[in-house]
């Protein structure tokens, strides 16, 4: 049922799609070919047939079209236009008839006949095309119409010019049968009483009607616009037939096809245009457009002026070689080009301005217009013919009136011409791209426009590509620069101080005048390549004056030479630039607080807006090998991308190369297999490793070695691995030969890399070139598995986390929206990347942003790591806090003098940590919490928005959703949702099934807290809370509060059954003399509950820690179990 359903939806939607193109096609196909034949083929004994004929078609429009648009709003709509296509079907029988016979007389009275029709018809079938489609779709229909139209008219020429009478009268009767048929599907609309019909009444509709019309500035001038180009089409049409006769003294064929060239040149124009306007109805192209069509028409002058003509006839081929002909031909179609640029936006202004109420007057008054016009032109036309000029001396009458209309154009649209200039030249240099259009439109008049800065090139970007003018807030002492002045004649130039308060009164008086106005929240271009400070100067003016925000997003500019990030990213001439128009938005503002809170909130919300901006015009559905490949080619391929210990530098063309080699070998070798276990330490074979897979669609599953034998058996039953790929010398040196004994005895298929390597073929080589060279890309999308993870089994058996591209590129761009990396910086990886945070932070952000990464196989070597953070000058480090506190032990004060981000997350960050790189360090360590789950950050302080004792705030565009838990009254538990959770999991008790997140959300099990800034303060592990005495006591408070008493101890606390109190605590610690009553009275008088204070303590000499870094709760519960059962 849902096949046929789904083949039936098609069904109609072809059969729309053929009805739209049949209806113009039919009725311009029919005329133009009957027009045809009685110019060229049939009346050729009269003195001057095609101004008679000419004359005929044009007149019932004049008389009529007033008539038409009164019937249009009376009338029911699909009965008058039924009644039409039938008399339509008979109008064209009774032509495709007369056709037959060659009776003149009748033929010269049918073009009479078919412009009563069309008089008719148009406000008709115009009238009814806006209610039927969205305004975005309005210019694509128009477009549509057009090329339909310009397309019967080069067959209709063909037609008419080349067959036989007869053939071409059954051909116009065929295709008007196919016409009538493909527009009997209408919907039935109320009906009116009709209007009486006498002359006088049809005198008063006519005036009527132009009075109607001209209470619209815009619709008028469109029309009269719209006039001219079918006049100049007339000129045209008139001219080519004595043209080719008389001075090119050329055959039939070289008529029809001038006249095709013609045609199909305002199809092509009016497409294009299409595209410029990107669903959006403005005029910024008529002024170029007019002068295109001046430039032309004076050069068909140069062209014909003087024309030698042939003695004798000569054919289309013998034509055409001549570099004149060719040349008139070039021009010819430039001038059509030009004309249907010009008349696109009009035509379209003229439908998508018109109400719904005066819709059928204002079509009605385009006809009567458009009608008078081309009557006024034909005579003026033809008194110069008879005042003795010729065709040459016509195109340049023309092109001079050309040139006037543009003058004209550019007095009332003064700005137009120089955007299309500057937009043009922008287009053609930057190959821009402007994505939302229409949501410039939804924006409403009173705007404020906002965007980020990266480049000088940003506000002639703007000012080039909106669809119209619009006012730009800049420095009152940049007023009287040559760029302002030059700047002003695209757009209102508005000087202000912003950091004057009443200058902001002023703004916002200007923005209630129903202005947009555009302002750089930044007031600087960017330095860092991301967002600089956010003033809350502009929220202020949208705020008060309650204008909607409309957020741009300019990429691409950042890598222009005129961007200030020179020595900080690969710079080009000429970037491939995007502008990214996001929906309208408006500040939510409670009208009970203060001024200063309003203040804070209203710069908390921009700031906001634009991070959101960034990550939403971002390229989150893009598979990550892609995003490599895009990488190389933004930073270049010769950009060193990794290093690990072997210290041999990795550049992405070596690294895209070897992947798709390897690729090709995986290929080969597990033809059947998507998912593959890696079993590889942080080395640069990993990278590749991984990568590899990605080129050819496989899935790498990161397996942890490090929780085990028992645990790592479980996660590849769990995920139904067939293969895991590891190193014989990795397994020799890390002591892993049990665990491999363990994987093939339950029947995994163990493959050491070196031996895959060895038996690479030829044939694996050349494909792997092949596909480097072509660039050759994945076909899984977005949504498919990237990778498999575990998680850390800190509190039970791993479960398998299934991360998807989209989960991976989604987190790579929230973190990019809020920190500034770019290829200048150099990141220490020490994280493994079977951590989601090493693979997602670590590798995938990192390489695919082109920062270049050195690889360290342990972050345990707490003097090896910070000797080799400043070796190679690194700028990023990312670790946990047990590593933080061993390097920060450690490191010389000098080690990290390079380091702009030292990022923690995966386990609490101690204050004595944060205090201890503080001192020692002079860094401030940035807090950031996540989960495999989500990818895995979920949020971090920034260097802009940092709280102490938090972990930051939310990503951008995640939501966060607080539930109460039982007993527990400080704090609730976190739910998070968002394009970076999960696909899903799998369970070891029930593997190959993927159970995906309930409704999107993911239960991170943290109890915490969130304050009105946005800021998550971590209570605990829901999981981690002990019942003791009625009372629930989080451990991870106990924690935070032992790590103050014992800051240089590794520590943890777990709870055991206790038969008086429920439950007592255990502390797990390194340090050997811990006192217990000293233990007691500190958190006493730290203000914490006294039951929180540990029963017993066992000191160890080595902690129980995961790979990750994060203490391992499951091996001390076990420990504390067994001290329980001796005792």
């Amino acid at each position: 049922m849902y096949v046929f359903k789904e083949f039936f939806m098609s069904f109609v939607e072809i059969k729309a799609a053929v009805s739209r193109f049949i209806k113009p096609l039919n009725d311009n196909l029919f005329k133009t070919t009957l027009l045809t034949l009685i110019a060229v083929r049939i009346t050729q004994q009269t003195d001057d047939p095609s101004n008679i004929v000419a004359g005929l078609l044009i007149l019932p429009f004049f008389l009529f079209s007033a008539r038409a648009g009164q019937l249009a709003k009376k009338y029911n709509r699909v009965k008058v236009t039924r009644s039409l296509k039938l008399t339509d079907l008979a109008l064209m029988l009774l032509a495709g008839g007369v056709l037959l016979t060659k009776n003149i007389g009748l033929l010269i009275l049918l073009p009479f006949v078919f412009g009563i029709f069309s008089a008719f018809f148009g406000p008709m079938r115009y009238a009814f095309q806006p209610d039927q489609l969205e305004d975005g779709d309005l210019t694509a229909d128009n477009a549509y119409i057009e090329k339909s139209t310009y397309f019967s008219i080069i067959l209709a020429l063909l037609i008419g010019t080349l067959l036989p009478v007869r053939l071409a009268a059954c051909i116009l009767i065929a295709f008007a049968l196919i016409g009538f048929l493909a527009a009997r599907d209408e919907t039935a609309q109320p009906e009116t009483p009709a209007p009486r019909n006498t002359p006088a009444d049809m005198l008063k509709g006519i005036w009527k009607t132009l009075k109607t019309v001209r209470k619209y500035p815009l619709i008028f001038r469109s029309i009269l616009g719209a006039t001219w180009f079918w006049s100049i089409g007339l000129l045209i049409i008139m001219q080519i037939y004595p043209l080719t006769g008389n001075v090119f003294n050329a055959d039939n064929f070289t008529t029809a096809f001038l006249l095709a060239v013609y045609a199909a040149g305002v199809g092509i124009g009016a497409a294009y245009c299409h595209k410029l306007l990107k669903g959006i109805a403005h005029t910024t192209f008529v002024p170029i457009s007019t002068i295109g069509m001046g430039v032309c028409f004076l050069a068909l002058y140069l062209l014909t002026a003087g024309y030698a003509t042939p003695s004798e006839p000569v054919d289309f081929l013998s034509f055409i070689l001549r570099v004149r002909a060719m040349l008139f031909t070039v021009f010819l179609f430039l001038l059509a080009f030009c004309s249907g640029m010009y008349v696109m936006p009009l035509t379209t202004l003229i439908r998508f301005r018109a109400s719904a109420a005066n819709r059928a007057t204002v079509f009605a008054a385009n006809n009567l217009i458009n009608a008078v016009g081309i009557a006024v032109a034909a005579l003026v036309f033809i008194l110069l013919g008879h005042l003795g000029m010729g065709t040459a001396a016509l195109f340049l009458f023309a092109g001079v009136a050309c040139l006037f209309v543009s003058v004209y154009n550019c007095s009332i649209l003064p700005a137009a011409l120089l955007r299309s200039i500057a937009q043009t030249v922008l287009e053609f240099f930057y190959r821009v791209t402007v994505k939302g259009l229409p949501n410039f439109q939804a924006a409403g008049k009173r705007v404020l426009i906002i965007a980020n800065h990266t480049s000088l090139l940003d506000g002639l970007l703007i000012a080039a590509f909106m669809p119209e003018k619009i006012t730009f807030v800049i420095k009152p002492e940049w007023e009287n620069k040559w760029f302002a002045r030059f700047f002003s004649l695209m757009v209102d130039v508005y000087p202000l101080d912003l950091n004057n308060p009443m200058s902001l009164r002023s703004l916002v008086d200007l923005i209630k005048k129903n202005k947009k106005v555009m302002i750089f929240p930044e007031r600087r271009v960017s330095v860092t390549g991301a967002l600089m400070k956010i003033y809350e100067g502009a929220g202020l003016v949208a705020e008060k004056a309650n204008a909607n925000i409309l957020p741009i997003r300019i990429n691409g500019a950042q890598y222009s030479k005129l961007s200030l990030l020179k020595n900080k990213v690969r710079t080009q001439y000429f970037p491939k630039i995007s502008m990214n128009i996001l929906p309208p938005k408006k500040f939510d503002i409670d009208p009970s607080w203060t001024g200063r809170q309003r203040s804070h909130e209203v710069s908390n919300q921009l700031y906001d807006m634009m991070v959101e901006m960034l990550y939403e015009s971002s390229k989150i559905n893009e598979n990550l090998f892609v995003s490599l490949l895009n990488a190389a080619k933004v930073n270049g391929k010769n950009h060193i991308i990794a290093e690990d210990i072997s210290r041999k530098p990795m550049r992405y063309k070596s690294l895209i190369l070897k992947s798709y080699v390897l690729g090709r070998a995986f290929e080969r070798n597990f033809p059947n297999e998507e998912r593959i276990g890696v079993l590889l330490p942080n080395v640069l074979a990993n990278v590749v490793t991984f990568f590899g897979l990605q080129s050819v669609d496989k899935v790498p599953a990161m397996l942890n070695f490090s929780t085990g034998v028992a645990q790592v058996v479980s996660c590849v039953k769990t995920v139904g691995l067939k293969s895991v790929l590891t190193s014989r010398k990795f397994v020799e040196n890390a002591h892993l030969e049990k665990l491999c004994a363990a994987l093939t005895e339950n029947g995994l298929n163990v493959v050491y890399m070196e031996d895959l390597g060895a038996n690479i073929s030829r044939e694996d080589k050349l494909k792997g070139v092949l596909d480097y060279l072509l660039s050759r890309k994945p076909q899984n999308p977005a949504d498919h598995t990237a990778a498999i993870m575990f998680t850390s089994g800190s509190e039970g058996m791993p479960k398998a986390v299934f991360l998807s591209h989209k989960n991976f590129q989604a987190n790579r761009y929230q973190a990019l929206s809020v920190i500034a990396l770019t290829s200048a910086d150099v990141s220490f990886n020490a994280l493994p990347m079977f951590h989601a945070f090493g693979l997602g932070v670590g590798t995938l952000l990192m390489i695919l942003t082109g920062v270049r990464t050195f690889f360290y196989p342990s972050p345990l070597h707490y003097r090896i790591v910070p000797e080799l953070v400043y070796e190679v000058n690194a700028t990023v480090l990312c670790g946990t806090d047990t590593f933080f506190a061993g390097y920060g032990a450690m490191a010389h004060p000098y080690d990290f003098f390079a380091l702009r981000y030292a990022i923690v997350g995966a386990e609490k960050l101690k204050n004595s940590t944060a205090e201890l790189w503080m001192r020692k360090f002079g860094i401030r360590i940035l807090e950031g919490y996540g989960a495999t789950e989500t990818s895995p950050v979920i949020s971090i302080n920034t260097p802009m928005y940092i709280r102490e004792g938090s972990v930051g705030r939310l990503f951008p565009k995640m939501t966060a959703r607080l539930e109460d838990v039982p007993g527990i009254k400080d704090g609730k538990r976190l739910f998070v949702s968002g394009d970076n959770i999960m696909q899903g999991y799998m369970f070891a008790d029930n593997p190959n099934v993927l159970v995906p997140p309930k409704d999107g959300w993911h239960d991170t099990g943290d109890i915490v807290e969130i304050d009105k800034d946005g800021f998550i303060f971590i209570k605990g592990r829901a999981k981690r809370f002990a019942k003791i005495g009625g009372e629930m006591i989080s451990l991870t408070a106990v924690e935070q509060v032992l790590s103050k008493l014992y800051p240089d101890a590794v520590q943890g606390i777990v709870a055991v059954p206790d038969e008086k109190k429920g439950e007592r605590l255990v502390l797990i610690t390194t340090k050997q003399d811990v006192d217990l009553g000293e233990v007691r009275a500190y958190i006493k008088s730290q203000g914490f509950n006294e039951l929180g204070s540990p029963a017993s303590f066992i000191s160890v000499k080595e902690p129980p820690v995961l790979g990750s870094g994060k203490f391992d709760y499951v091996t001390a519960q076990k420990i504390a179990e067994a001290q329980s059962a001796d005792a």
